[in-house]
């Protein structure tokens, strides 16, 4: 069923397809199936699907590399002291040091159409290192939005 989406290779124009496609082949939403989903230029400027899976931020930030340019969201459980467990959203755009500049900057014109095809996140990430991409840091910019009821930990797998 799903194994089908792995092998789509999508235009760059078109990214919603992705979305479309998805769901008329499952029930559950892209957000709640996956811990993260994870989209990234093919050899052609084709979008394509380079990862999902269950296995949260450590699994994403090994299937990245630092030539590529990878847009994903990753989710984060917020545990409080009453033992609520609320999913966190955190919007990730790597794009490797290794870039050409020229490449990076025809791939920033989409950054808004990347943006609304995963709405619905909590946090956003820009990064050019996978430093960048740590769980302290998602942690502190949480915490920076999390209102009056902060959460004590975070979950990441």
């Amino acid at each position: 069923m799903l194994e089908m989406i792995h092998q789509i290779q999508i235009g760059k124009r078109s990214i919603r397809n992705l979305l479309i496609i998805y769901i008329d082949k499952t029930t559950c939403t892209l957000f709640f199936c996956f811990f993260r989903i994870l989209l990234a230029y093919g050899d052609k400027g084709e979008i394509v699907l380079r990862g999902k899976g269950s296995g949260g931020l450590s699994e994403m930030k090994r299937k990245l590399h630092d030539n590529q340019i990878y847009v994903g969201v990753v989710r984060v459980r917020a545990v409080d002291e009453y033992g609520s467990h609320r999913a966190k959203f955190v919007y990730i755009n790597y794009v490797g040091a290794n870039v050409p500049t020229l490449r990076a900057a025809r791939a920033s014109t989409q950054r808004s159409d990347f943006e609304r095809f995963f709405h619905g996140y909590h946090i956003q990430i820009y990064a050019n290192t996978l430093e960048e991409i740590s769980e302290d840091t998602i942690i502190d910019l949480l915490q920076a939005c999390a209102g009056a009821h902060k959460p004590q930990a975070y979950e990441f797998s």
